[in-house]
């Protein structure tokens, strides 16, 4: 038997965490699906919805792969704006994990 389990997520591929609240202690009536990454906000909040039911509706949504490229100040000098638009999360994200280099390849502070 597989077991299946939360997709990343799909804003900064995090691993997500589940948490129920049992009220009648007999069925969940609420599922709150939350990014581990606390800065990203991703949640999602199901109400009336088992494990299984909320487990298929967070995996279901279309994702997009993250891609954690390096970056060098003058590559995204040189973006065009329709190229900037598509990378600014991924630009974002890259300032705060060290993956933006000068030019002289020594990671910006």
């Amino acid at each position: 038997m597989t077991v299946e389990l939360l997709k990343p997520c799909p804003f900064c591929g995090c691993d997500p965490h589940m948490d129920f609240s049992f009220p009648n202690g007999v069925r969940a009536e609420e599922c709150l699906i939350q990014c581990g990454n606390d800065e990203c906000g991703c949640e999602m909040v199901l109400l009336g919805a088992g494990y299984a039911s909320a487990l298929k509706q967070w995996n279901t949504r279309k994702t997009k792969p993250i891609e954690k490229r390096t970056y060098t100040k003058a590559q995204i000098k040189a973006m065009d704006i329709k190229e900037y638009a598509e990378c600014i999360d991924d630009i974002r994200l890259a300032l705060d994990d060290g993956r933006i280099l000068n030019d002289e390849g020594a990671v910006l502070s």
